[in-house]
Protein backbone atom coordinates (compact mmCIF):
# COMPACT_ATOMS: atom_id res chain seq x y z
CA UNK A 1 0.00 0.00 0.00
CA UNK A 2 2.87 2.28 0.52
CA UNK A 3 4.18 2.28 -2.84
CA UNK A 4 0.36 3.27 -4.16
CA UNK A 5 0.41 6.01 -1.55
CA UNK A 6 3.54 7.62 -3.49
CA UNK A 7 1.48 7.93 -6.33
CA UNK A 8 0.03 11.48 -7.59
CA UNK A 9 -3.26 11.91 -6.29
CA UNK A 10 -4.72 12.89 -9.73
CA UNK A 11 -3.21 8.90 -10.80
CA UNK A 12 -5.65 7.60 -7.53
CA UNK A 13 -8.53 9.37 -8.38
CA UNK A 14 -8.39 8.25 -11.83
CA UNK A 15 -7.93 4.64 -10.93
CA UNK A 16 -11.04 5.20 -8.28
CA UNK A 17 -12.89 6.12 -11.32
CA UNK A 18 -12.92 2.83 -12.59
CA UNK A 19 -14.01 1.08 -9.13
CA UNK A 20 -17.72 0.46 -8.37
CA UNK A 21 -19.48 2.66 -5.55
CA UNK A 22 -19.28 0.51 -2.66
CA UNK A 23 -15.63 -0.35 -3.08
CA UNK A 24 -14.69 3.33 -2.99
CA UNK A 25 -16.65 4.11 -0.12
CA UNK A 26 -14.24 0.58 1.62
CA UNK A 27 -11.41 2.59 0.57
CA UNK A 28 -12.17 5.35 3.42
CA UNK A 29 -10.99 2.77 5.78
CA UNK A 30 -7.29 2.24 4.30
CA UNK A 31 -5.50 6.12 5.10
CA UNK A 32 -6.54 9.12 5.82
CA UNK A 33 -5.02 10.31 2.34
CA UNK A 34 -7.92 7.69 0.72
CA UNK A 35 -10.42 8.60 3.30
CA UNK A 36 -10.14 12.42 2.00
CA UNK A 37 -9.89 11.29 -1.92
CA UNK A 38 -13.16 9.31 -1.93
CA UNK A 39 -15.09 12.28 -1.03
CA UNK A 40 -13.93 14.23 -4.52
CA UNK A 41 -16.99 15.42 -6.30
CA UNK A 42 -14.93 14.77 -9.81
CA UNK A 43 -14.96 10.92 -8.84
CA UNK A 44 -18.16 10.76 -8.23
CA UNK A 45 -19.94 11.97 -10.91
CA UNK A 46 -17.51 10.27 -13.05
CA UNK A 47 -18.67 7.02 -11.59
CA UNK A 48 -22.57 8.46 -11.55
CA UNK A 49 -21.91 9.33 -15.14
CA UNK A 50 -20.36 5.51 -16.18
CA UNK A 51 -22.50 3.59 -14.27
CA UNK A 52 -24.16 0.61 -15.69
CA UNK A 53 -27.27 1.30 -13.22
CA UNK A 54 -31.01 2.61 -13.34
CA UNK A 55 -31.02 5.90 -11.52
CA UNK A 56 -32.32 8.91 -11.79
CA UNK A 57 -30.98 11.62 -14.06
CA UNK A 58 -27.24 13.20 -13.49
CA UNK A 59 -25.15 14.52 -12.59
CA UNK A 60 -26.28 17.96 -12.18
CA UNK A 61 -24.46 20.29 -10.13
CA UNK A 62 -26.85 20.79 -7.61
CA UNK A 63 -26.23 16.87 -6.43
CA UNK A 64 -23.87 16.63 -3.67
CA UNK A 65 -21.46 13.70 -3.13
CA UNK A 66 -23.77 12.39 -0.43
CA UNK A 67 -26.88 12.11 -3.08
CA UNK A 68 -24.48 10.60 -5.71
CA UNK A 69 -22.98 8.05 -3.25
CA UNK A 70 -26.63 7.34 -1.88
CA UNK A 71 -28.32 6.68 -5.03
CA UNK A 72 -25.51 4.32 -7.05
CA UNK A 73 -25.15 2.67 -3.37
CA UNK A 74 -29.06 1.82 -3.45
CA UNK A 75 -28.92 1.35 -7.65
CA UNK A 76 -26.33 -1.15 -7.31
CA UNK A 77 -27.77 -2.95 -4.22
CA UNK A 78 -31.59 -3.55 -6.20
CA UNK A 79 -28.98 -4.76 -9.07
CA UNK A 80 -28.14 -7.30 -7.55
CA UNK A 81 -31.05 -8.21 -6.28
CA UNK A 82 -33.74 -8.00 -9.21
CA UNK A 83 -34.65 -10.92 -9.60
CA UNK A 84 -38.54 -12.95 -10.41
CA UNK A 85 -38.42 -13.84 -6.38
CA UNK A 86 -40.34 -10.65 -5.39
CA UNK A 87 -43.55 -12.05 -7.41
CA UNK A 88 -42.95 -15.48 -6.59
CA UNK A 89 -42.77 -13.91 -2.87
CA UNK A 90 -46.46 -12.53 -3.73
CA UNK A 91 -47.63 -15.82 -5.04
CA UNK A 92 -46.24 -17.90 -1.92
CA UNK A 93 -48.30 -15.50 0.68
CA UNK A 94 -51.52 -17.71 0.00
CA UNK A 95 -53.73 -14.79 -0.17
CA UNK A 96 -57.25 -15.95 -0.47
CA UNK A 97 -58.70 -14.29 -3.97
CA UNK A 98 -61.94 -12.24 -2.98
CA UNK A 99 -64.08 -12.15 -6.12
CA UNK A 100 -67.00 -9.84 -4.62
CA UNK A 101 -70.28 -9.48 -6.69
CA UNK A 102 -72.81 -7.28 -7.28
CA UNK A 103 -72.59 -5.59 -3.06
CA UNK A 104 -68.62 -6.01 -2.59
CA UNK A 105 -66.12 -5.16 -5.30
CA UNK A 106 -62.92 -7.24 -5.84
CA UNK A 107 -60.25 -5.91 -3.30
CA UNK A 108 -56.67 -6.60 -4.95
CA UNK A 109 -53.13 -6.16 -2.51
CA UNK A 110 -50.76 -3.69 -2.42
CA UNK A 111 -47.13 -3.54 -2.19
CA UNK A 112 -45.68 -0.72 -0.38
CA UNK A 113 -42.07 0.38 -0.37
CA UNK A 114 -41.23 -2.61 -2.45
CA UNK A 115 -41.81 -4.92 1.01
CA UNK A 116 -44.91 -4.51 2.43
CA UNK A 117 -47.75 -6.31 0.54
CA UNK A 118 -51.41 -5.18 2.22
CA UNK A 119 -54.11 -6.84 1.51
CA UNK A 120 -57.85 -6.89 3.24
CA UNK A 121 -58.47 -10.65 4.17
CA UNK A 122 -62.49 -11.62 4.49
CA UNK A 123 -63.64 -8.32 3.76
CA UNK A 124 -62.75 -7.01 7.16
CA UNK A 125 -59.15 -7.17 7.99
CA UNK A 126 -55.72 -4.99 6.27
CA UNK A 127 -53.04 -7.31 7.25
CA UNK A 128 -49.23 -6.28 6.03
CA UNK A 129 -46.92 -9.27 4.65
CA UNK A 130 -42.79 -8.86 4.99
CA UNK A 131 -41.78 -9.91 1.53
CA UNK A 132 -37.95 -8.88 2.58
CA UNK A 133 -38.06 -11.90 5.32
CA UNK A 134 -36.54 -15.57 4.30
CA UNK A 135 -39.15 -16.75 6.87
CA UNK A 136 -41.81 -19.50 5.65
CA UNK A 137 -44.76 -18.96 5.67
CA UNK A 138 -44.34 -15.17 5.16
CA UNK A 139 -44.48 -13.17 8.74
CA UNK A 140 -47.81 -11.08 8.66
CA UNK A 141 -48.91 -8.15 10.89
CA UNK A 142 -52.66 -7.58 11.52
CA UNK A 143 -53.39 -3.87 10.99
CA UNK A 144 -56.79 -2.80 11.78
CA UNK A 145 -60.14 -5.10 11.71
CA UNK A 146 -62.88 -3.59 11.02
CA UNK A 147 -66.48 -4.52 12.53
CA UNK A 148 -68.48 -4.10 9.05
CA UNK A 149 -67.71 -5.50 5.80
CA UNK A 150 -64.86 -3.50 4.36
CA UNK A 151 -67.06 -2.29 0.47
CA UNK A 152 -63.57 -0.41 -1.23
CA UNK A 153 -60.16 1.00 0.18
CA UNK A 154 -56.64 1.55 -1.35
CA UNK A 155 -53.04 2.26 0.32
CA UNK A 156 -50.13 4.30 -0.53
CA UNK A 157 -46.59 5.61 0.49
CA UNK A 158 -45.95 8.87 1.99
CA UNK A 159 -42.89 10.28 3.65
CA UNK A 160 -42.99 12.74 6.45
CA UNK A 161 -40.60 14.11 9.05
CA UNK A 162 -41.47 11.89 11.64
CA UNK A 163 -40.54 8.58 8.84
CA UNK A 164 -42.24 6.49 6.20
CA UNK A 165 -45.89 6.18 6.59
CA UNK A 166 -48.57 4.05 5.09
CA UNK A 167 -51.79 5.42 4.43
CA UNK A 168 -54.71 3.11 3.68
CA UNK A 169 -58.31 4.74 2.73
CA UNK A 170 -61.09 2.60 3.36
CA UNK A 171 -65.40 2.57 3.77
CA UNK A 172 -67.02 -0.04 5.51
CA UNK A 173 -70.58 -0.63 3.82
CA UNK A 174 -74.35 -2.45 5.47
CA UNK A 175 -77.02 -3.63 3.46
CA UNK A 176 -79.04 -0.07 3.65
CA UNK A 177 -76.03 2.71 3.72
CA UNK A 178 -72.65 3.28 2.55
CA UNK A 179 -70.28 5.01 5.73
CA UNK A 180 -67.96 7.56 5.01
CA UNK A 181 -64.22 6.92 4.41
CA UNK A 182 -61.65 6.49 7.17
CA UNK A 183 -57.90 7.11 6.55
CA UNK A 184 -55.54 4.89 8.71
CA UNK A 185 -51.46 5.83 9.11
CA UNK A 186 -49.02 3.34 10.18
CA UNK A 187 -45.36 4.15 11.03
CA UNK A 188 -42.23 2.15 9.31
CA UNK A 189 -40.44 1.07 12.35
CA UNK A 190 -37.58 -1.65 11.14
CA UNK A 191 -40.16 -4.75 10.72
CA UNK A 192 -43.12 -3.16 12.24
CA UNK A 193 -45.69 -1.18 11.17
CA UNK A 194 -47.36 0.72 14.33
CA UNK A 195 -50.69 2.33 14.06
CA UNK A 196 -50.74 6.23 14.86
CA UNK A 197 -53.78 8.18 13.39
CA UNK A 198 -57.33 6.76 12.21
CA UNK A 199 -59.40 9.97 11.17
CA UNK A 200 -62.55 10.09 9.37
CA UNK A 201 -62.71 11.77 5.73
CA UNK A 202 -64.85 15.10 5.77
CA UNK A 203 -68.32 14.58 4.50
CA UNK A 204 -68.35 14.59 1.14
CA UNK A 205 -69.99 12.17 -1.89
CA UNK A 206 -69.40 9.01 -0.39
CA UNK A 207 -70.78 7.20 -3.23
CA UNK A 208 -68.05 8.03 -5.20
CA UNK A 209 -65.24 5.18 -5.80
CA UNK A 210 -61.38 7.07 -4.43
CA UNK A 211 -57.99 6.24 -4.41
CA UNK A 212 -54.73 7.75 -3.13
CA UNK A 213 -51.98 8.94 -4.54
CA UNK A 214 -48.61 10.76 -2.69
CA UNK A 215 -45.12 9.81 -3.08
CA UNK A 216 -41.94 11.08 -1.48
CA UNK A 217 -44.21 13.93 0.12
CA UNK A 218 -46.20 14.62 3.18
CA UNK A 219 -48.95 14.62 1.01
CA UNK A 220 -51.54 11.94 -0.04
CA UNK A 221 -54.49 13.28 -2.32
CA UNK A 222 -57.60 11.13 -2.05
CA UNK A 223 -58.51 11.53 -5.57
CA UNK A 224 -62.49 11.56 -6.14
CA UNK A 225 -63.00 13.59 -3.11
CA UNK A 226 -60.44 16.35 -4.31
CA UNK A 227 -59.19 16.63 -0.74
CA UNK A 228 -55.55 16.49 0.35
CA UNK A 229 -53.86 15.51 3.47
CA UNK A 230 -51.45 16.89 4.87
CA UNK A 231 -49.39 14.36 7.15
CA UNK A 232 -47.59 16.88 8.78
CA UNK A 233 -50.28 19.27 10.40
CA UNK A 234 -52.80 15.99 9.84
CA UNK A 235 -55.58 18.26 8.32
CA UNK A 236 -57.54 18.44 5.03
CA UNK A 237 -56.87 20.79 2.86
CA UNK A 238 -58.90 21.73 -0.89
CA UNK A 239 -57.33 23.87 -3.71
CA UNK A 240 -58.60 27.45 -3.96
CA UNK A 241 -61.59 28.70 -5.67
CA UNK A 242 -59.65 31.43 -7.97
CA UNK A 243 -58.31 32.11 -11.48
CA UNK A 244 -54.84 32.30 -12.63
CA UNK A 245 -53.10 35.47 -12.15
CA UNK A 246 -51.26 35.43 -15.04
CA UNK A 247 -53.78 35.17 -17.57
CA UNK A 248 -55.91 38.13 -16.78
CA UNK A 249 -59.63 37.28 -15.84
CA UNK A 250 -60.47 35.37 -17.76
CA UNK A 251 -61.45 32.10 -17.00
CA UNK A 252 -59.16 28.96 -18.23
CA UNK A 253 -60.32 26.61 -20.36
CA UNK A 254 -59.11 22.82 -19.81
CA UNK A 255 -58.92 21.08 -23.09
CA UNK A 256 -62.09 18.85 -24.18
CA UNK A 257 -61.78 15.56 -22.64
CA UNK A 258 -62.20 13.58 -26.29
CA UNK A 259 -58.75 15.41 -27.38
CA UNK A 260 -56.44 14.90 -24.37
CA UNK A 261 -56.38 12.04 -21.85
CA UNK A 262 -54.74 13.95 -18.63
CA UNK A 263 -56.35 17.44 -18.79
CA UNK A 264 -54.23 18.17 -15.51
CA UNK A 265 -51.63 17.16 -13.52
CA UNK A 266 -51.57 17.07 -9.74
CA UNK A 267 -47.40 16.46 -8.39
CA UNK A 268 -46.71 16.65 -4.85
CA UNK A 269 -43.15 17.63 -3.50
CA UNK A 270 -41.36 17.78 -0.18
CA UNK A 271 -42.68 21.65 0.19
CA UNK A 272 -45.53 22.36 -2.34
CA UNK A 273 -48.44 20.68 -4.31
CA UNK A 274 -48.23 21.66 -7.90
CA UNK A 275 -50.97 21.61 -10.03
CA UNK A 276 -50.42 22.05 -13.76
CA UNK A 277 -53.13 22.10 -16.32
CA UNK A 278 -53.63 23.03 -19.95
CA UNK A 279 -54.44 26.65 -21.42
CA UNK A 280 -55.98 27.30 -24.25
CA UNK A 281 -55.11 30.82 -24.66
CA UNK A 282 -53.07 31.80 -27.59
CA UNK A 283 -52.06 35.33 -26.47
CA UNK A 284 -49.51 33.35 -23.76
CA UNK A 285 -48.25 30.92 -26.09
CA UNK A 286 -48.82 31.41 -30.32
CA UNK A 287 -47.19 29.47 -31.59
CA UNK A 288 -47.83 25.70 -29.62
CA UNK A 289 -50.05 25.09 -26.96
CA UNK A 290 -48.94 26.17 -23.26
CA UNK A 291 -49.47 24.99 -19.42
CA UNK A 292 -50.38 26.94 -16.38
CA UNK A 293 -47.77 25.37 -13.22
CA UNK A 294 -49.20 26.40 -9.78
CA UNK A 295 -47.73 26.06 -6.29
CA UNK A 296 -49.52 25.63 -3.31
CA UNK A 297 -48.59 25.55 0.36
CA UNK A 298 -50.36 24.66 3.12
CA UNK A 299 -51.52 27.63 5.25
CA UNK A 300 -49.68 28.77 8.74
CA UNK A 301 -53.23 30.01 9.62
CA UNK A 302 -55.39 27.41 8.25
CA UNK A 303 -58.91 29.26 6.98
CA UNK A 304 -61.66 26.33 7.44
CA UNK A 305 -64.03 26.23 5.30
CA UNK A 306 -67.34 23.49 5.57
CA UNK A 307 -66.64 20.35 7.31
CA UNK A 308 -63.56 21.03 8.96
CA UNK A 309 -61.76 21.16 5.34
CA UNK A 310 -58.39 24.19 4.84
CA UNK A 311 -58.08 26.05 1.97
CA UNK A 312 -54.14 25.50 0.47
CA UNK A 313 -52.30 28.91 -0.16
CA UNK A 314 -51.41 29.93 -3.90
CA UNK A 315 -47.93 30.81 -3.83
CA UNK A 316 -46.36 30.54 -6.59
CA UNK A 317 -47.47 30.24 -10.52
CA UNK A 318 -46.11 30.38 -14.06
CA UNK A 319 -46.33 29.81 -17.59
CA UNK A 320 -44.34 27.27 -19.62
CA UNK A 321 -44.68 25.60 -23.25
CA UNK A 322 -45.95 21.91 -23.95
CA UNK A 323 -48.90 19.61 -22.42
CA UNK A 324 -49.43 18.25 -19.04
CA UNK A 325 -49.56 14.66 -20.74
CA UNK A 326 -47.07 12.86 -18.89
CA UNK A 327 -45.41 14.85 -16.05
CA UNK A 328 -43.16 13.04 -13.35
CA UNK A 329 -40.60 14.77 -10.72
CA UNK A 330 -37.43 13.61 -10.80
CA UNK A 331 -35.72 15.87 -8.57
CA UNK A 332 -37.66 16.17 -5.35
CA UNK A 333 -37.88 20.13 -3.63
CA UNK A 334 -34.20 21.26 -2.66
CA UNK A 335 -34.13 24.60 -0.63
CA UNK A 336 -31.42 27.13 -0.96
CA UNK A 337 -29.90 27.35 2.62
CA UNK A 338 -28.78 31.40 1.15
CA UNK A 339 -31.82 32.32 -0.82
CA UNK A 340 -34.73 30.04 0.53
CA UNK A 341 -35.40 29.56 -3.37
CA UNK A 342 -36.38 26.18 -4.03
CA UNK A 343 -35.33 23.94 -7.02
CA UNK A 344 -38.00 21.14 -8.84
CA UNK A 345 -37.11 19.07 -11.74
CA UNK A 346 -40.02 17.58 -13.56
CA UNK A 347 -39.84 15.62 -16.78
CA UNK A 348 -42.79 15.58 -19.39
CA UNK A 349 -43.75 14.19 -22.61
CA UNK A 350 -46.30 15.23 -25.20
CA UNK A 351 -47.60 14.99 -28.17
CA UNK A 352 -47.03 17.84 -30.71
CA UNK A 353 -48.40 17.14 -34.14
CA UNK A 354 -46.84 14.38 -35.50
CA UNK A 355 -43.77 14.23 -32.65
CA UNK A 356 -43.34 12.91 -29.17
CA UNK A 357 -41.32 15.88 -27.20
CA UNK A 358 -39.35 15.11 -24.09
CA UNK A 359 -38.56 17.54 -22.34
CA UNK A 360 -36.90 18.47 -18.70
CA UNK A 361 -38.87 21.63 -17.10
CA UNK A 362 -36.55 22.92 -13.91
CA UNK A 363 -38.56 25.19 -11.52
CA UNK A 364 -37.46 28.03 -9.10
CA UNK A 365 -39.85 29.18 -6.55
CA UNK A 366 -38.49 32.24 -4.95
CA UNK A 367 -38.73 32.69 -1.21
CA UNK A 368 -42.29 33.45 -0.38
CA UNK A 369 -42.47 36.21 2.33
CA UNK A 370 -45.41 37.32 2.24
CA UNK A 371 -48.91 35.27 2.27
CA UNK A 372 -50.93 37.88 0.39
CA UNK A 373 -48.92 37.63 -2.93
CA UNK A 374 -48.24 35.31 -5.52
CA UNK A 375 -44.58 35.16 -6.99
CA UNK A 376 -43.99 34.15 -10.42
CA UNK A 377 -42.24 30.99 -10.62
CA UNK A 378 -38.90 30.91 -13.02
CA UNK A 379 -38.97 28.35 -15.14
CA UNK A 380 -36.29 26.53 -17.61
CA UNK A 381 -37.16 23.90 -20.45
CA UNK A 382 -34.45 21.76 -22.20
CA UNK A 383 -35.61 19.99 -24.91
CA UNK A 384 -34.35 16.33 -24.33
CA UNK A 385 -35.29 14.42 -27.80
CA UNK A 386 -38.06 14.82 -30.69
CA UNK A 387 -39.40 11.43 -31.26
CA UNK A 388 -41.78 10.42 -34.91
CA UNK A 389 -45.21 9.50 -34.04
CA UNK A 390 -44.73 6.51 -35.51
CA UNK A 391 -42.26 5.09 -33.65
CA UNK A 392 -44.80 3.11 -31.01
CA UNK A 393 -41.81 0.71 -29.90
CA UNK A 394 -39.75 3.29 -28.23
CA UNK A 395 -38.92 2.72 -24.50
CA UNK A 396 -38.95 5.69 -22.00
CA UNK A 397 -37.01 5.10 -18.66
CA UNK A 398 -36.65 7.45 -16.29
CA UNK A 399 -33.08 7.45 -15.80
CA UNK A 400 -31.88 10.25 -18.58
CA UNK A 401 -31.50 7.43 -21.31
CA UNK A 402 -33.47 6.77 -24.68
CA UNK A 403 -33.99 2.89 -25.06
CA UNK A 404 -33.65 2.04 -28.64
CA UNK A 405 -37.40 0.67 -30.23
CA UNK A 406 -38.19 -2.78 -29.76
CA UNK A 407 -39.56 -4.59 -32.73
Amino acid sequence: MESLCVLPSEVICHILCFLSPRVVILLRLVSKQFNNLTYDLAIWRTLYANARLPRPPGSFPSQSVHFLEHTLVESERLAHSWTTQPMEDISSVGIPYTAGGSFYPKILPKIVYGRWLICCESFSKFVAYDLDSDVMPRPHQLLWESASPIYSWDAHSVVSTSGFLIHILFRIATTQILIPWTLLEFLVNGDSLYHTLALEVPARDSRIDVYLDGGSSPFSYIFGQQLIFDAETRSFYEFPKCNPALVGSDQHRLPDWSRYRRPWVTLFTKTHVIHIFQHADSSVSPTMSSIIIQAFTVPTDPRLVDNGIGVLRLSHEGVAPGRPDRLKIIRNSIVDAVSGATSIRLLNQFFEGNNLCISCIDLTLPNHSSTNTVLPINIDVHDIAHVNHGCFGLLMRYTGRLREPAF
